[in-house]
Formats: C-alpha cells, structure tokens, sequence
C-alpha cells in the first residue's frame, strides 16, 4: 500500500477539483511501502500461549452487544422476484433485526484488550490467487467496438499527453504514509484492498487489516480510530475473518458508510454506519449483516460472496459482487443488493433487496464484478450497478434500479459499446528477484469504482494494449482507460460521451515498457477530473501516478502524468514470492 496523499481544502467550500479528487489517489496503490523497509521479513505470527488471535476473535462485551439473530420478514407482498414485460425484475425487500450500537471509545477499548493478546496471523501469504472468472480470457471481442486508444477517436490518448503550464487539475499536497504491511499502522494482509474517503475534517483510511482515522489538513493520525476490522465488525463478523472493506462519507446524511465481508461460506455483507460527520470517541457506530445465501431468493450454501462493491445515492446502498460456489468453489454468477438507507440512518431494522444473476451463469452476459454507483444528487429516484460485460470485451452493462426508497426494481442488461478492451497482462518491475513469478498482479479488467456526477457517469479499469494503445496483436503492456458516459437516467439510450486511455506508446512492442493500471478516477461537481494507478515496469519500480482534466479540456485528453510517491527500494517481499499463483498480488 502506497503513502497516501491527498489535497487541502476547507469543509465550508463548495467542493472544487482539487478537493473532490482526494479519494481517487488512494485506491490504485498496493503493498509498496509496506515492504520497502521489510521485504525480507517473514510475517509475525500469534504469540505462544495465547488463547487467540484478533483474527480469530475479538474482545467483546456482551452487555454492550444486543444478539443480532438475523431473523427475517418478507416486506413485499410477492414472496418471489416478479418478472416483467420489458425484462425488469421487481425485488423482495426483506426486513431483518435492528442493528448493533457500539461507540468508537469502546472499540478503540476493545482494540488494545486485542493487543495484549499479540498480533494476529498474517493474511494473503498463501498461493490462493485473486478470485475471478478466469475463462473471460476467451471471451470475443463485441464487433462493434471499434479499436483505438480513445473516443472520439482521435490519437492523443497516451500517457505523453498535452502539458499545461497553469491551471493543472490536481496538485500534490499533504502526503503522507497512512498503513504499511509491516511498519506503520500494520495491517498485516495481502493485498491492501486500498481505499480511503474524505469528511469534513477527517481523512479514513480502511485497507484489508486496518482502519485509521487522520486529520485531513495536517495528515496526522488523530487517534480516534486505529483499529483492524475484525475488531470493528466483530459484533456481526461470526468469527470469521473479513475482507475487501470498502468506505464513503456520505455528504448527503452526514455519516460514513463502511462495508466489508467476512470469509465463511456462506459469507455476509458487514455494514457499519456512523451518527456523525465528524467521527470522536463519543460517535456511535450501528453494525449490520445481510447473510448472501438466505436472503431471498436464496442461493448455494455453497457460496461465498466476493469483491463487493458499494454505491451510495439519496435513497439507498447499492452493493454488487461476485459469487463463487461449489467445492472447489468456482465463478458463478454475480448478485446486486439494495439496502434502503432510511433503514441504517436510523439503527434498524435494516431492509435489504436482493437481485440474483446479474450474471445468470459463468459465460452469461451481464455486469461482471458489478460496480455500485455513488450519485451526488439529493434529486436522485433511481441507482445503478455496472460492469464490464461477463460475456465480451468492448462492452460495459448497466442495471438500473427504480424506486430504491420502496420496492427496488431492477431493469434488464443495458448494453454500452466502447472502444475494444482485452485482459491485463501481469506487471514486471525493477527489482523483482523472482522472475517466474515475482511480476504484479493486474487482477482482471473488472472497473474499479463508479460514480455519477451532473448526470453522468464516470468510471476505469486496467486492459491490456500495444504500444499503440489498442488490444489487436500481441498486448505488451497495461493501460488505464476511462469513461464517461451520457444518458444514464431512464428513459434515456446510454452512450460514451468520451473515453481516454493512459499508456505508454514506447517501441518496441514488448514487455520492458510502462505500465499504468488499477485506476480510478474521481470528478468534481464543476466537471474537472482526476485519476490515479499504480505505475511500473522492467526498468521502473512501481509507485503512485495521476493526472487529470479540466472541464474545457478537449474530449478524451488527460493532461500529463505526475508522480505522487518516488520509490527507492525494491518490492520483493519475502512473504509473498507469487508461489501458487505465478504474481505477487497487488491492489
């Protein structure tokens, strides 16, 4: 996981570029800092003699802690999802019990009764790869996609893009390292999962194995909150361990969202919601779980729930992710959850929709590891979840949800042609000591993050190009591409309005070139974007990059790349050597 960094700015303003693009430098860097200083070090294990590990099982108290039996009540008067005419799905709102009260002073309390007990074991060391659906390899390109670097289709998508000498959209301010894997606010897992959100006076950080709260303006830990999330989610966690957090602040209600999953089969989606804006001591956090196997329609208790993915609007949290079932437990399908946000804002009970086979089948068309979408506008009367197609490159698919507030419906696949997309290639990096298998992982194309600003929607993922930019012949390298697209509100046809891609046209095309990928990019209210991904290559160790666009830019330009940390060191990691899986993971 990288430094973080993030801009200055004042919580009374209207939200500027620069302010608004501070998320995106934190979700696209993995394990770097983490092993800088580390990586031949074998990772901790749980001190001799103790009963447990936090891992295992938190502290708890249960005169704090109301039993959470999960009991639930069908809302709606159909007891099965209703099909209609046009392909829309009516959902099953299902009521559960209230949720779980615990303040930040007490979990802080029950993080250092954790402590005393020594460190918990080191997560992601094993050969387990990424879970995804590997036989998207093969998947066809759609035939009307057509190939080139950006749309409109004009040649200016590469990384060597125009340089502006005023007026840049994102300026490098406080940064600063928030979690390592070893040093810092260990988190002691792999991969980070990197993510962070911005409030009015904090900055969040909350990777795999660790939370901490800073004060945005100086990024110095404030000490409210330095915690792992098996000690935040213990109170709804069943003991398992927990993965893939994902964290908002939510300007709209004035809270913060934080979402996770444990690790059983069947799993849980793990919600926490908080009372405040500004998170201290005294906030209440309220916990939920909605169990991904019971929750009508059901599914496998084979199942586990994987990579989820969260959208927040005025009415509701959209949750998408990926099923794997069976033993060996293998893709599946994908699901989309609707939590009716009234229901947590307000301690329970916690009302939930469940959406099955947003992807049917494992080579049925739909979104694949679907993307909850964030929209800013109080306004809004309809969310989103989106994907790349599970079925063929080149193609993005929308699900658009109704009424969200009440009885969610959910529209039939809405397919959005792009320019041609292909699987990322994995990632070599100065340094690496294990050329078999020490490259980075570049999971799939899968879209890392989506929110809609002014009515439309902004998204990127990582595909593999040539040093021309486009996915024909032999793909040598990995680029950053992105989106944005019109029309996205019923009853309107979505399109791209414009699409970019990030990357290196250095010839020869092979594999010693720049790399750019797991980007995400963020968008400010007055239209100016940023984007940041990790960046590397043969001869380049792998840091942090961004760049960015004004609103009067012209269409699918980004201004040149900047570099956000400057690496001095090697990332071979002792306890990931990419054994099992042929790359060390990243993320």
């Amino acid at each position: 996981m990288s430094a973080f960094s993030f801009a200055r700015r004042r919580a009374s303003r209207v939200p500027s570029a620069y302010a608004m693009l501070v998320v995106v430098i934190l979700l696209s860097f993995s394990a770097l800092a983490s092993a800088q200083h580390t990586a031949d070090q074998q990772p901790p294990k749980v001190v001799p003699g103790k009963k447990r590990a936090v891992s295992a099982k938190a502290v708890v108290k249960p005169d704090l802690r109301p039993r959470y039996a999960g009991t639930k009540r069908v809302v709606a008067r159909d007891a099965q999802p209703v099909s209609q005419p046009d392909g829309s799905i009516v959902g099953i709102p299902v009521e559960y019990e209230r949720g779980i009260p615990v303040t930040m002073a007490q979990l802080m309390e029950d993080q250092a009764e954790a402590d005393k007990l020594g460190p918990p074991d080191f997560k992601g060391a094993s050969g387990k790869p990424a879970r995804m659906n590997h036989e998207r390899r093969n998947n066809p390109q759609n035939p009307e996609a057509p190939e080139g670097p950006t749309w409109p289709m004009v040649d200016t998508g590469s990384a060597d893009q125009t340089t502006h000498k005023i007026l840049d959209p994102q300026t490098i301010g406080t940064n600063y390292t928030s979690a390592t894997v070893l040093g810092t606010n260990p988190t002691l897992s792999l991969p980070p999962d990197s993510m962070g959100a911005v409030g009015p006076t904090q900055h969040i950080t909350a990777v795999n194995g660790r939370i901490v709260s800073f004060n945005k303006t100086t990024g110095v830990a404030d000490g409210v909150m330095n915690l792992t999330e098996d000690v935040f989610f213990s109170s709804v966690r069943n003991g398992a361990g927990t993965s893939d957090p994902r964290i908002r602040y939510d300007r709209l209600s004035s809270r913060w969202f934080l979402i996770i999953i444990n690790v059983s089969t069947p799993n849980r989606v793990l919600i926490a919601v908080s009372d405040t804006s500004t998170i201290t001591g005294a906030t209440v956090w309220t916990f939920f779980f909605i169990p991904i196997d019971t929750t009508p329609p059901a599914i496998s208790s084979t199942c586990l729930f994987d990579y989820c993915t969260l959208g927040i609007d005025a009415n509701a949290l959209y949750i998408g992710g990926n099923n794997f079932c069976g033993s060996p437990q293998v893709f599946t399908s994908t699901d989309g959850f609707v939590v009716r946000k009234s229901s947590i804002t307000g301690g329970g009970p916690i009302v939930v929709t469940a959406f099955r086979g947003l992807v049917p089948t494992a080579g049925g068309a739909g979104p694949y590891t679907p993307q909850g979408v964030d929209n800013y506008d109080p306004a809004a009367t309809e969310g989103y979840f989106i994907g790349v197609d599970n079925a063929t490159f080149g193609t993005l698919m929308l699900r658009r949800v109704s009424t969200p507030a009440g009885t969610p419906t959910i529209s039939g696949n809405i397919s959005i042609t792009t320019t041609a997309t292909q699987f990322p290639v994995l990632v070599p990096h100065l340094g690496n000591d294990i050329p078999t298998t020490g490259r980075l992982d570049s999971l799939d194309d899968r879209l890392f993050a989506a929110h809609i600003r002014n009515g439309r929607l902004w998204t990127a993922h990582n595909i593999g190009v040539n040093n021309t930019g486009t996915t024909t012949g032999t793909r040598t390298r990995n680029a950053a591409r992105w989106y944005e697209l019109q029309n996205i509100a019923s009853p309107g046809t979505p399109t791209v309005l414009q699409s970019g891609t990030v990357f290196d046209p250095t010839a020869p095309n092979n594999a010693n070139q720049l790399n750019y990928w797991i980007p995400s990019i963020m968008v400010s209210g007055q239209g100016h974007a940023a984007m940041a991904f990790s960046r590397a290559g043969a001869a380049v160790r792998a840091d942090v990059y961004t760049c960015g666009r004004l609103s009067i830019d012209s269409l699918n330009t980004m201004r040149a790349v900047t570099a956000i940390t400057a690496s001095t060191t090697d990332y071979s990691p002792g306890f990931d050597t990419g054994a099992g899986r042929g790359s060390r993971r990243w993320g």
